[in-house]
Parts: C-alpha cells; sequence; structure tokens
C-alpha cells in the first residue's frame, strides 16, 4: 500500500470503532476523518501542481538550451563578426614554460598544463530619484 491508501485506511477505522456508543462522539470522529480527507485532498492537489510546475520548468529550460545550442557558433579565432554572439572556443592549449607562483614558491612543469582562466566583468551602480510622473537615474 502507498502512504496515502494506509492513510484512508486508518481514516476508516477511526470512524469505524465499536465504541460510538454515544451520537456526539460519532459526530466527533465522523467531523475529524472528513476534516483529515479533506486536508489529504488539498496536499494530493498541492503536491500534484508543484510537480506539474517543476515539469513545465524544465521543459522549457530544455527547449531554451535546445534553441541554443542552434543558435551557438563553434569558433577557433576572434572574429568581429561574431560581435555581441554566442560562439564556443574549443582548442588544445598547452603552457609554453614552466608554471610558477612566486608566492607561495611552487611550480608545475609545462607537461602539467596548468592554465590559469582570468574573467574580467564591470559592475555599474545608480541612484535613482523620482519626482512625480518622471525617474532619472544618475551614475554613481
Amino acid at each position: 500500500f502507498s502512504q496515502l491508501q494506509r492513510f484512508i485506511m486508518a481514516l476508516m477505522n477511526f470512524t469505524n470503532t465499536k465504541d460510538c456508543t454515544k451520537q456526539n462522539n460519532c459526530l466527533y470522529q465522523t467531523c475529524v476523518a472528513m476534516i483529515a480527507g479533506a486536508l489529504g485532498l488539498c496536499f494530493a492537489h498541492t503536491s500534484m501542481s508543484l510537480f506539474a510546475s517543476n515539469q513545465n520548468k524544465y521543459l522549457r529550460n530544455f527547449q531554451k538550451l535546445q534553441d541554443t545550442k542552434k543558435t551557438c557558433r563553434s569558433v577557433t579565432q576572434p572574429s568581429p563578426t561574431n560581435e555581441n554572439k554566442l560562439v564556443l572556443v574549443a582548442d588544445h592549449i598547452e603552457p609554453k614554460d614552466t608554471v610558477t607562483d612566486d608566492l607561495f614558491q611552487i611550480s608545475a612543469p609545462k607537461s602539467a598544463a596548468i592554465i590559469y582562466l582570468y574573467r574580467q566583468t564591470e559592475t555599474y551602480q545608480w541612484k535613482e530619484t523620482q519626482s512625480k510622473n518622471q525617474s532619472k537615474y544618475t551614475k554613481i
């Protein structure tokens, strides 16, 4: 049995107890069982909705990757024609000399093929001032 089936069976056993001699006790047990059943249905609905939403996001991302794969260009040399376009550069890289680090006093031979990639980024910050129907942005 799944956990949901076990839960439903426990609720049915709870409402079908033999000690239901008083009318109020039976009504209370029935109300508790109905509330628990409603909560179970809400949880099941929520989990299915979240699952469907996650699947939809996954499919959208997969489609974006497929579209990107179609537009990506494979190049070996930089070219002005590829400016602001998505490119893939793949090539064999080999250092010319022994790689050394003066700070830590370590070195690696040319055959170790140690490569350091450096990425340069730029960050901009601005201040927004707003009047009645206008927004003004000032670069800081």
